[in-house]
Protein backbone atom coordinates (compact mmCIF):
# COMPACT_ATOMS: atom_id res chain seq x y z
CA UNK A 1 0.00 0.00 0.00
CA UNK A 2 1.43 3.36 -0.93
CA UNK A 3 2.34 5.95 1.08
CA UNK A 4 4.57 9.33 0.88
CA UNK A 5 5.03 12.28 2.65
CA UNK A 6 6.72 15.86 2.07
CA UNK A 7 9.32 17.07 4.88
CA UNK A 8 11.57 19.12 5.63
CA UNK A 9 15.03 17.07 7.03
CA UNK A 10 14.80 14.73 9.91
CA UNK A 11 16.37 13.16 11.56
CA UNK A 12 15.42 9.19 11.32
CA UNK A 13 15.82 8.49 15.01
CA UNK A 14 12.52 11.30 15.21
CA UNK A 15 10.62 9.34 12.51
CA UNK A 16 7.48 7.57 14.03
CA UNK A 17 5.06 5.60 11.49
CA UNK A 18 2.14 3.15 12.95
CA UNK A 19 -0.12 1.19 9.85
CA UNK A 20 -3.35 0.19 11.17
CA UNK A 21 -5.98 -2.30 9.88
CA UNK A 22 -9.10 -0.96 10.70
CA UNK A 23 -12.05 -3.30 12.08
CA UNK A 24 -15.25 -3.33 13.20
CA UNK A 25 -16.60 -1.25 15.98
CA UNK A 26 -13.57 0.95 15.74
CA UNK A 27 -11.34 -1.27 16.64
CA UNK A 28 -7.84 -1.30 15.15
CA UNK A 29 -5.27 -4.10 14.76
CA UNK A 30 -1.74 -2.84 13.97
CA UNK A 31 -0.14 -3.86 11.09
CA UNK A 32 3.36 -2.00 11.11
CA UNK A 33 5.49 0.03 13.81
CA UNK A 34 8.22 2.27 13.75
CA UNK A 35 9.90 4.50 16.02
CA UNK A 36 13.40 5.27 18.24
CA UNK A 37 14.90 4.24 14.62
CA UNK A 38 13.71 1.16 14.32
CA UNK A 39 10.59 -1.66 13.50
CA UNK A 40 8.77 -2.45 16.75
CA UNK A 41 7.98 -5.73 16.27
CA UNK A 42 6.53 -6.90 19.24
CA UNK A 43 3.93 -4.23 19.05
CA UNK A 44 2.63 -5.73 15.97
CA UNK A 45 -0.34 -8.06 16.12
CA UNK A 46 -0.59 -11.40 15.90
CA UNK A 47 -2.14 -11.45 12.11
CA UNK A 48 0.51 -9.78 10.79
CA UNK A 49 3.74 -10.86 12.74
CA UNK A 50 6.69 -11.12 10.59
CA UNK A 51 4.24 -10.13 7.18
CA UNK A 52 4.89 -6.96 6.70
CA UNK A 53 7.64 -4.47 5.93
CA UNK A 54 8.30 -0.77 4.61
CA UNK A 55 9.88 0.37 2.04
CA UNK A 56 12.53 1.83 3.96
CA UNK A 57 14.79 2.63 1.08
CA UNK A 58 12.68 5.42 0.29
CA UNK A 59 12.35 6.80 4.09
CA UNK A 60 14.57 9.65 2.90
CA UNK A 61 12.65 10.40 0.37
CA UNK A 62 9.38 10.67 2.26
CA UNK A 63 8.71 6.48 1.03
CA UNK A 64 6.84 4.74 3.71
CA UNK A 65 4.70 2.26 1.65
CA UNK A 66 3.77 -0.86 2.90
CA UNK A 67 4.23 -4.43 2.09
CA UNK A 68 2.11 -7.18 2.88
CA UNK A 69 3.55 -10.73 2.57
CA UNK A 70 1.55 -14.32 1.99
CA UNK A 71 -1.21 -12.22 1.54
CA UNK A 72 -5.01 -13.59 2.59
CA UNK A 73 -8.69 -12.50 2.19
CA UNK A 74 -8.27 -11.83 5.80
CA UNK A 75 -6.44 -8.87 4.78
CA UNK A 76 -8.97 -7.08 2.79
CA UNK A 77 -10.74 -3.80 4.13
CA UNK A 78 -9.42 -0.15 5.32
CA UNK A 79 -6.29 0.89 6.96
CA UNK A 80 -4.90 3.90 8.88
CA UNK A 81 -1.37 5.07 8.29
CA UNK A 82 -0.06 7.62 11.01
CA UNK A 83 3.75 9.67 10.43
CA UNK A 84 5.47 11.54 12.61
CA UNK A 85 8.66 13.84 11.54
CA UNK A 86 7.75 17.28 13.43
CA UNK A 87 5.73 18.39 16.45
CA UNK A 88 2.47 16.57 14.55
CA UNK A 89 1.18 13.34 13.45
CA UNK A 90 -0.15 13.04 9.64
CA UNK A 91 -2.57 10.51 8.63
CA UNK A 92 -4.31 9.05 5.41
CA UNK A 93 -6.34 6.10 4.55
CA UNK A 94 -6.08 3.80 2.44
CA UNK A 95 -8.18 0.23 0.77
CA UNK A 96 -6.56 -3.05 0.57
CA UNK A 97 -8.51 -4.97 -2.04
CA UNK A 98 -7.91 -8.60 -1.97
CA UNK A 99 -8.76 -11.15 -5.02
CA UNK A 100 -8.32 -15.35 -5.93
CA UNK A 101 -9.35 -16.01 -9.28
CA UNK A 102 -12.37 -19.00 -9.42
CA UNK A 103 -12.20 -22.84 -10.79
CA UNK A 104 -13.70 -23.27 -14.18
CA UNK A 105 -17.21 -24.13 -13.30
CA UNK A 106 -18.70 -27.96 -13.01
CA UNK A 107 -22.23 -27.73 -14.69
CA UNK A 108 -24.20 -30.96 -14.31
CA UNK A 109 -27.55 -31.94 -15.49
CA UNK A 110 -30.36 -34.14 -14.50
CA UNK A 111 -33.51 -35.07 -16.04
CA UNK A 112 -36.65 -35.35 -13.89
CA UNK A 113 -39.76 -37.17 -14.89
CA UNK A 114 -42.98 -37.40 -13.78
CA UNK A 115 -46.37 -39.58 -14.38
CA UNK A 116 -48.23 -37.07 -16.54
CA UNK A 117 -44.93 -37.19 -18.51
CA UNK A 118 -44.10 -33.67 -18.30
CA UNK A 119 -39.93 -33.14 -18.10
CA UNK A 120 -37.69 -30.86 -16.30
CA UNK A 121 -34.14 -30.48 -16.52
CA UNK A 122 -32.17 -29.02 -13.62
CA UNK A 123 -28.87 -27.56 -14.01
CA UNK A 124 -26.55 -27.30 -11.20
CA UNK A 125 -22.93 -24.71 -11.61
CA UNK A 126 -20.66 -25.34 -8.93
CA UNK A 127 -17.43 -23.30 -8.53
CA UNK A 128 -14.67 -22.51 -5.74
CA UNK A 129 -11.75 -21.00 -4.58
CA UNK A 130 -12.28 -17.58 -5.62
CA UNK A 131 -12.60 -14.55 -3.73
CA UNK A 132 -15.15 -11.60 -3.48
CA UNK A 133 -18.00 -13.65 -4.11
CA UNK A 134 -19.15 -13.87 -7.68
CA UNK A 135 -22.11 -13.14 -9.32
CA UNK A 136 -23.41 -16.30 -11.28
CA UNK A 137 -25.89 -15.80 -14.26
CA UNK A 138 -27.71 -18.15 -16.37
CA UNK A 139 -28.20 -17.57 -20.30
CA UNK A 140 -29.09 -19.32 -23.19
CA UNK A 141 -27.32 -20.06 -26.31
CA UNK A 142 -30.17 -17.21 -27.78
CA UNK A 143 -29.13 -14.57 -24.92
CA UNK A 144 -32.12 -14.77 -22.40
CA UNK A 145 -31.12 -14.38 -19.22
CA UNK A 146 -32.66 -16.65 -16.71
CA UNK A 147 -30.81 -15.74 -13.29
CA UNK A 148 -33.46 -14.66 -12.19
CA UNK A 149 -35.12 -17.98 -12.09
CA UNK A 150 -31.91 -20.03 -10.28
CA UNK A 151 -31.60 -20.46 -6.81
CA UNK A 152 -27.99 -19.76 -5.68
CA UNK A 153 -26.49 -20.40 -2.66
CA UNK A 154 -22.92 -19.28 -1.29
CA UNK A 155 -20.66 -20.58 1.71
CA UNK A 156 -16.63 -19.75 2.59
CA UNK A 157 -14.08 -22.50 3.95
CA UNK A 158 -11.31 -22.38 6.78
CA UNK A 159 -9.72 -19.81 4.56
CA UNK A 160 -12.24 -17.24 3.76
CA UNK A 161 -12.80 -18.74 0.26
CA UNK A 162 -15.84 -19.00 -1.59
CA UNK A 163 -17.99 -21.83 -2.70
CA UNK A 164 -21.01 -21.38 -4.91
CA UNK A 165 -23.62 -23.56 -6.37
CA UNK A 166 -26.33 -22.49 -8.45
CA UNK A 167 -29.30 -24.78 -9.47
CA UNK A 168 -31.61 -23.56 -12.44
CA UNK A 169 -34.93 -25.54 -13.61
CA UNK A 170 -36.37 -25.62 -17.56
CA UNK A 171 -38.96 -27.52 -19.31
CA UNK A 172 -38.05 -26.56 -22.68
CA UNK A 173 -37.48 -29.42 -25.60
CA UNK A 174 -34.41 -31.00 -26.19
CA UNK A 175 -31.36 -29.18 -28.22
CA UNK A 176 -31.42 -25.52 -26.30
CA UNK A 177 -28.29 -24.59 -24.91
CA UNK A 178 -27.98 -23.91 -21.51
CA UNK A 179 -24.57 -20.98 -20.21
CA UNK A 180 -23.37 -20.93 -16.38
CA UNK A 181 -21.15 -18.01 -16.26
CA UNK A 182 -19.17 -16.87 -13.38
CA UNK A 183 -18.17 -13.20 -12.99
CA UNK A 184 -15.37 -12.31 -10.61
CA UNK A 185 -16.28 -8.31 -9.85
CA UNK A 186 -12.99 -7.12 -8.87
CA UNK A 187 -10.64 -9.17 -11.16
CA UNK A 188 -13.58 -8.91 -13.82
CA UNK A 189 -12.88 -11.99 -15.07
CA UNK A 190 -15.51 -14.69 -16.60
CA UNK A 191 -15.35 -18.04 -16.81
CA UNK A 192 -18.19 -19.91 -19.10
CA UNK A 193 -19.52 -23.60 -18.86
CA UNK A 194 -22.59 -24.99 -20.96
CA UNK A 195 -24.63 -27.79 -21.38
CA UNK A 196 -27.16 -28.77 -23.82
CA UNK A 197 -30.22 -30.59 -23.44
CA UNK A 198 -30.48 -34.20 -24.20
CA UNK A 199 -32.64 -35.38 -26.65
CA UNK A 200 -35.84 -37.35 -25.66
CA UNK A 201 -35.35 -41.34 -26.42
CA UNK A 202 -38.03 -43.89 -27.13
CA UNK A 203 -38.26 -46.10 -24.14
CA UNK A 204 -35.96 -49.32 -23.82
CA UNK A 205 -33.30 -46.90 -26.13
CA UNK A 206 -29.95 -47.17 -24.14
CA UNK A 207 -28.30 -44.11 -25.21
CA UNK A 208 -28.67 -41.75 -22.47
CA UNK A 209 -27.23 -37.93 -22.53
CA UNK A 210 -27.20 -36.74 -18.65
CA UNK A 211 -28.70 -38.26 -15.85
CA UNK A 212 -32.52 -39.14 -15.28
CA UNK A 213 -34.16 -39.48 -11.85
CA UNK A 214 -37.99 -39.34 -10.81
CA UNK A 215 -39.47 -37.29 -9.00
CA UNK A 216 -40.87 -38.30 -5.66
CA UNK A 217 -43.94 -40.40 -5.36
CA UNK A 218 -43.69 -41.15 -9.16
CA UNK A 219 -42.20 -44.44 -8.66
CA UNK A 220 -40.57 -43.83 -12.20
Amino acid sequence: MNCSFTSPQYDRGDLIVYWLKIESGDSEKVAYSFYHGREQRDKVHTDFQNRTRALWHGHHLGDCSLIVKRITVWDAGMYRVYVKTGPEYRERESRLQVAAPYTRPVLALTTECSRNDSIVHWFTCVVSGGYPEADVQWWTELGENLSAHAHTQSRTDKDGLFRISSELAVTHTSGQRYVCTVINPLLQHQLNSSKTLPGIYPEGDSETQGQHRALPGTGT
